[in-house]
């Protein structure tokens, strides 16, 4: 590929992906930025993907899915642990740094995400008002120590709305376990507040952000405890009883 951009599929989509999987691991040196394992930079449509395979990324903007995205990703998944370079920037499960203002929808992370500034089960950075809606993360994340963390999305700007998400996954950075305050998102101190409707997270230490709701590990087992979620079309219980949340 003859671009700084790198993904396993593309380095730069134009179009569209569509119900793809990735099993292959992929690893890339500290010259490489936006990197992700279907698209490296997505100007186009990737929707219902999945990656399966670790993924070890050398430079800033880095994901499970893209690394850097200005359009559509839908209903996508992560299964892989992310290692991201120290000192570097924007990682998440699904997108490093996401700047479109269409919405991010029905995505999910469990894999551990070790990155660097900027790191989250689902996304790293996001630049632009956006909407992520119906997503959770289940991974462990950490940033390092000078960095921030979050379970759902870790450096989030102005205009943000967080509609229906959840996380139960470990947040940390460096070697520090956050509190519940990251649970959901989290900001540089110059950012403004975003949206949070019907945001939820595994109790943990400490209280959340303005808006997100803790429960406990029964709650967030049980149907009732989502208030507005539809869990006839988008939301459902794995009745197997593998995974134990919805």
């Amino acid at each position: 590929i003859k671009t700084s951009k790198n993904g396993i599929f593309t380095g730069i989509n134009y179009g569209k992906i569509i119900n793809c999987k990735n099993n292959a691991e992929l690893n890339t040196d500290s010259g490489k930025t936006h990197v992700g394992a279907f698209a490296g930079h997505n100007i186009g449509e990737i929707i219902s993907c999945i990656n399966n395979a670790p993924l070890h990324f050398g430079g800033h903007y880095s994901g499970g899915i893209a690394g850097y995205s200005t359009k559509k990703i839908y209903s996508c998944g992560n299964y892989g642990a992310i290692t991201q370079l120290e000192g570097k920037t924007d990682t998440g499960g699904i997108v490093g740094q996401n700047q479109a203002t269409v919405p991010i929808e029905k995505c999910f992370n469990f894999g551990s995400v070790n990155g660097g500034i900027a790191t989250a089960g689902i996304v790293g950075k996001i630049t632009a008002g956006v909407q992520i809606n119906n997503c959770f993360n289940n991974g462990e994340i950490t940033a390092d120590a000078a960095g921030i963390s979050a379970g759902i999305a870790a450096d989030v700007k102005s205009g943000v709305t967080f509609t229906n998400c959840y996380n139960s996954g470990a947040i940390k950075s460096g070697k520090t376990i956050l509190s519940a305050e990251a649970a959901i998102y989290n900001t540089f101190p110059e950012t403004s507040i975003p949206i949070i409707k019907n945001c939820y997270y595994l109790a943990c230490e400490g209280e959340g952000k303005e808006g997100t709701v803790s429960l406990t590990d029964e709650m967030l087992k049980n149907e009732k405890s989502y208030n507005g979620w539809d869990f006839i079309n988008v939301w459902s219980f794995d009745l197997s009883g593998n995974y134990e949340y919805p």
